[in-house]
C-alpha cells in the first residue's frame, strides 16, 4: 500500500486526498523538474500568466479593476506578476548595461565628482566600479519596489472620496510599475539599434497608459482623469529622478 510521504495517509491516486501533495517519485528529483516546479509555484507560469500579461499590456487598469471587484483566481496575482517581470527586467539590464557607474556619470555629468571620490577611497577605478555595480544591481529590485509603495500614497489622497482601501491603490501602482518595467526593457533592447528611441517607452507610453488606467479604474470624466494623470505623472518623474539619485548616493557611500 502506497502512503503519502508528507502525511503518511493512504495514497490511492496521483494526489493525496488528505494533504493534496502529488505522488512523489524519482522524476521529482531531477533538476529540470525542480526548476519547473519553482516557476509554477512561485509565478504560476502557465496560460494564466500569459493571459494576465496580455491584459496588462493592452487593457490599462483592467486587472486592477478585476482585483477591486474580487475577481482574483482567474489572473496571476499583482505581486507574482511584478516579481517575475522585475527579475527578468533587471536580469536583462545587467547584461545590456553592466556598468551602472559609467552610465550614471555620462547621463548626469558627474564624472569629476566620481573620480574625486574614487581617489579618496584608496582603491583603483576598476575595483571601485566592480564593487559599485555589484552593490547597486543587487539592491535595484528593492529600491524599485519602494517606488511602487511611494507612488501609491498620493492615490489614496487624490481618491479619498472613493473610500477605497489602500491595498487597492497599491495594486494599481503595482500594475502600473509592472508595465513600466516592461517598457524599460523594451527601451534598453531597442536602443541597441535605434538610439534615443527609449524616451518614447520611458515617458510617452507610460503617460498614455497611466491616463487610460486612471480613467478605467477610478471612473472619472476625461478632463478630470487627464489632470489627475498629469499630477500623478509629474510625481512619478520626480520619484524616478529621486530614486536614481538616491540609489547612486547610497551605493557610493556604502561601497
Amino acid at each position: 500500500m502506497d502512503r503519502c510521504p508528507n502525511c503518511n495517509n493512504e495514497l490511492t491516486g496521483e494526489y493525496c486526498s488528505s494533504c493534496g501533495q502529488k505522488r512523489y517519485d524519482h522524476n521529482d528529483r531531477k533538476v529540470s523538474t525542480f526548476i519547473k516546479n519553482f516557476f509554477e509555484e512561485s509565478f504560476s507560469f502557465d496560460s494564466k500568466f500569459f493571459r494576465s500579461l496580455k491584459l496588462l499590456l493592452i487593457s490599462p487598469g483592467f486587472l486592477t479593476h478585476e482585483f477591486m471587484m474580487g475577481k482574483i483566481a482567474s489572473y496571476v496575482t499583482p505581486m507574482k506578476m511584478y516579481l517575475f517581470v522585475s527579475i527578468v527586467t533587471f536580469f536583462i539590464s545587467s547584461f545590456i548595461s553592466p556598468d551602472d557607474l559609467r552610465s550614471f556619470e555620462e547621463d548626469f555629468d558627474v564624472k569629476d565628482f566620481v573620480e574625486s571620490y574614487i581617489s579618496q577611497s584608496g582603491v583603483g577605478r576598476d575595483v571601485f566600479e566592480a564593487r559599485y555595480n555589484s552593490e547597486i544591481q543587487a539592491k535595484l529590485p528593492l529600491y524599485f519596489l519602494l517606488l511602487v509603495v511611494l507612488f501609491s500614497l498620493p492615490l489614496k489622497v487624490i481618491y479619498l472620496q472613493t473610500k477605497r482601501l489602500y491595498v487597492e491603490h497599491l495594486v494599481f501602482s503595482m500594475h502600473f510599475f509592472t508595465f513600466l518595467l516592461i517598457m524599460f526593457t523594451l527601451a534598453n533592447l531597442l536602443e541597441l539599434i535605434l538610439p534615443d528611441i527609449g524616451y518614447l517607452f520611458i515617458f510617452l507610453a507610460p503617460f498614455v497608459y497611466l491616463f487610460f488606467a486612471v480613467k478605467n479604474v477610478y471612473g472619472q470624466k476625461i478632463i478630470i482623469s487627464f489632470f489627475e494623470t498629469v499630477i500623478l505623472f509629474l510625481y512619478f518623474i520626480g520619484l524616478l529622478f529621486f530614486w536614481i539619485t538616491a540609489a547612486f548616493v547610497i551605493t557610493l557611500l556604502t561601497v
